[in-house]
């Protein structure tokens, strides 16, 4: 898949950020899936800043996981302190009552 098919499984799928599917052992989410996916795929730093700054709040969470995962640690506060006070509202658990910014 592409960059921008794995973003439309994202915005098409993805319901919470939840690692595992609910009800379902050891079966990973959605996301964690195309996490997983953009991982393998070693995306630019154009694409990064594509998922960061997405109108979907799951594809700026897969974003923001990413960079978590995969940056280094000198680089972490540079990239990710623009969204300490980010004002978008999401629901990461399966609760859709849960809504967090």
């Amino acid at each position: 898949r592409t960059f921008h098919e794995v973003i439309d499984q994202i915005m098409y799928h993805c319901k919470n950020a939840e690692p595992w599917t609910l009800g379902a052992t050891n079966v990973p989410s959605t996301l964690f899936c195309c996490l997983y996916k953009f991982m393998c795929m070693r995306l630019t730093e154009n694409q990064i800043k594509c998922l960061l700054y997405h109108s979907n709040p799951y594809c700026r969470c897969t974003g923001a996981l990413y960079v978590r995962f995969l940056a280094k640690p000198e680089e972490l506060w540079v990239r990710l302190s623009p969204f300490l006070l980010d004002d978008m509202e999401f629901a990461p658990s399966a609760n859709q009552k849960m809504v967090m910014t």
